[in-house]
C-alpha cells in the first residue's frame, strides 16, 4: 500500500483498534449485562438458551458464547471471544465499504475513522454481548447490496447479502428495523432499473423484472427464512414485557442518536447542532428519492449509497412507528439505536462526495470520537469497571468460615460471575437485594448505597472514582 497512503492509514487504524479490542476483552472487568447472560443462559444446561428468552439474549451471540466458554472455559476472554470475532467482521467491513464508495483517498480515510473510532461502537465490539456482531453481519449485507446495485445482480452476491441480514438479526433482534428497510429499498430499487438495450442486453444482466424476482426469491426470502430458524426457539417463549430495552418515546430515542453522534457538541447548542443529524439523513433520502427517478443501471457507487441508505431513513422511521404503536415496541436508543451512526456516517460521507466542505462535520465528528477513547471501562457499564479488583481484593483478605457480601443490586451479576471464575467457594451466593438490609462481612456499593460506609462505620479497601463505587469491610471480631 505504499502508492495507498491513505489506504495504508486506514488499515493501520483498523488494525490498531482491533489489537486494543482484544487488550480490553482480555484485561477489563466483567460487565453486569455480559454477566448477566452467563447466569440466566450459559451456567446452566443448554437447553436453557432455547427454552427461554429475555432482551438480554441476543441468541446467535448467546450459542457462540456457550461453545466458546465449553472449549476455552470460563473467562472474560472467552466470554467475550465471539464479540471479538464480530467486531473483526465490523472493522474489515469498514475497510471494505469504505474503499469501494469513496476510493483510496481523503474520504475514504475519514470514511474509515468515523465508522470505527465511535467510543459506544468500541465497547460493543469487544464486550460479550451481540449488539457489534449484528452491526457487523449488516454491513456484510450491506456491501453486497451495494455491489448489486453498481454491478450486477449476481446470486452469490444476494446470498451472502441474505445470510448477513439473518446472522445480524439472529445476532441481535434490534437490527431487525434497519434489515427490513435496507431489503424493502434494495427491493424497490431492482424494479426501477432502466430495461437494457437489446444489442447490449446480455451485458446488462437481467431485466428489471427478473432482477426483482432473483432479489425476493435469493435475497428477502432466504434472509427470513435463515434468521427464523436461528430465533424462533427461544423467540417462542418470549412474553411481552420482555422487549424492554430502548425509549419509551421518538424523541428520547432522536435525542440519543444526536448525543451519542455529536457527544458533547450537541449538548453546547442542542437546538442548533442537534439538528445537524436530522437535516442530514433529511438531504440523504431527498437524494435517494431523485436518484430513484432517474432509473439508472448500474448505478453510480455513491448513487447506490444514497439510494440504500438514504432510502432506508424514512423506511425506518415508518417501520419504528409501526413496532411502537403496533405492537408496543420500545423506540431505540443508546446500543439499541447502533445502527444510526453507520447510516448517519455513511449519509455525511457520500454528501460530503458531492460538496468537499461538507466533509468538516464528519471529520469533527471522528475527532470527537477519538478525544474519547478509553481502554479502561465498559461506558454503558462504567460501575462494574472495578469488579475484578474487589473479588481479587477480599480474595486477599484473611478468613474464617463463609463470607458474604452485600452488594448494590447492579454489581451483583459480575461479582457472582468472579466467584464462580475464581472458585471462591467459600463466599456466599450474592443475592440481588439491598446491603442495606443484613449484616455482611463485604459491601460493594455504588451511588446512593456508598453512605453505608459512613452509616455502618464501614472500613474502605478499594475506592474508584471514575466506576464510583467503594468496597468497604464490616470490622468483626473474626476479620481482625
Amino acid at each position: 500500500m505504499r502508492d495507498h497512503p491513505f489506504l495504508a492509514g486506514g488499515a493501520c487504524l483498523l488494525a490498531l483498534l482491533f489489537a486494543s479490542n482484544v487488550y480490553r476483552a482480555a484485561n477489563q472487568s466483567i460487565v453486569h449485562d455480559e454477566a448477566l447472560t452467563y447466569q440466566l443462559f450459559l451456567a446452566g444446561p443448554s437447553s436453557l438458551m432455547f427454552d427461554s428468552y429475555d432482551a438480554n439474549h441476543h441468541v446467535l451471540h448467546t450459542y457462540l458464547c456457550k461453545v466458546s466458554v465449553s472449549v476455552f472455559g470460563l473467562s472474560e476472554l472467552s466470554m467475550r471471544l465471539p464479540s471479538l470475532l464480530g467486531g473483526a467482521l465490523y472493522l474489515a467491513l469498514t475497510f471494505l465499504i469504505s474503499r469501494y464508495l469513496f476510493g483510496d483517498g481523503r474520504l475514504f480515510l475519514l470514511s474509515t475513522a468515523f465508522l470505527s473510532l465511535h467510543p459506544l461502537l468500541l465497547d460493543l465490539l469487544s464486550a460479550a454481548r451481540g449488539y457489534g456482531m449484528a452491526v457487523g453481519f449488516w454491513l456484510l449485507s450491506l456491501y453486497y447490496l451495494f455491489r448489486c446495485l453498481c454491478e450486477d445482480v449476481r446470486l452469490k452476491w444476494l446470498y451472502i447479502a441474505a445470510a448477513g441480514g439473518a446472522l445480524s438479526v439472529a445476532s441481535n433482534l434490534t437490527l431487525l428495523y434497519v434489515n427490513v428497510a435496507c431489503g424493502l429499498v434494495f427491493l424497490f430499487a431492482l424494479t426501477r432499473r432502466a430495461p437494457a438495450p437489446l444489442a447490449r442486453k446480455k451485458h446488462r444482466g437481467p431485466d428489471q423484472g427478473s432482477a426483482a424476482l432473483r432479489g425476493l426469491l435469493h435475497f428477502a426470502l432466504p434472509a427470513a427464512l435463515l434468521a427464523w430458524l436461528i430465533v424462533s426457539p427461544p423467540l417462542s417463549h418470549a412474553t411481552k414485557d420482555q422487549f424492554y430495552a430502548g425509549a419509551t418515546s421518538l424523541y428520547q430515542g432522536a435525542a440519543s442518536l444526536i448525543e451519542g453522534v455529536l457527544g458533547k457538541l450537541a449538548g453546547a447548542t442542542p437546538a442548533v447542532v442537534g439538528g445537524l443529524v436530522p437535516a442530514v439523513l433529511g438531504v440523504a433520502a431527498f437524494f435517494a428519492w431523485r436518484t430513484q427517478r432517474d432509473r439508472r443501471w448500474p448505478w453510480s457507487r455513491i448513487d447506490a449509497c444514497f439510494l440504500l441508505i438514504g432510502g432506508a431513513v424514512p423506511v425506518l422511521l415508518i417501520l419504528l412507528l409501526v413496532g411502537h404503536y403496533g405492537f408496543d415496541l420500545p423506540y431505540p436508543e443508546g446500543r439499541t439505536a447502533l445502527y444510526w451512526i453507520p447510516l448517519f456516517g455513511l449519509a455525511s460521507l457520500a454528501i460530503a462526495s458531492r460538496f468537499p466542505a461538507f466533509a468538516v462535520l464528519p471529520a469533527v465528528c471522528a475527532l470527537l470520537f477519538a478525544l474519547r477513547f478509553d481502554l479502561g471501562y465498559y461506558r454503558a457499564w462504567a460501575y462494574d469497571g472495578a469488579a475484578r479488583r474487589m473479588m481479587e481484593q477480599i480474595g486477599q483478605q484473611p478468613r474464617a468460615g463463609p463470607v458474604r457480601i452485600g452488594a448494590t443490586w447492579q454489581l451483583e451479576p459480575a461479582l457472582n460471575f468472579y466467584r464462580v471464575m475464581r472458585d471462591y467457594g467459600w463466599i456466599d451466593p450474592i443475592r440481588r437485594q439491598s446491603p442495606a438490609f443484613g449484616t455482611y462481612d463485604y459491601y460493594a456499593l455504588w451511588n446512593e448505597d456508598r453512605a453505608l460506609v459512613e452509616k455502618l462505620r464501614l472500613t474502605p479497601l478499594l475506592t474508584d472514582p471514575k466506576a464510583g463505587t467503594v468496597l468497604a469491610r464490616k470490622v468483626t471480631p473474626t476479620a481482625r
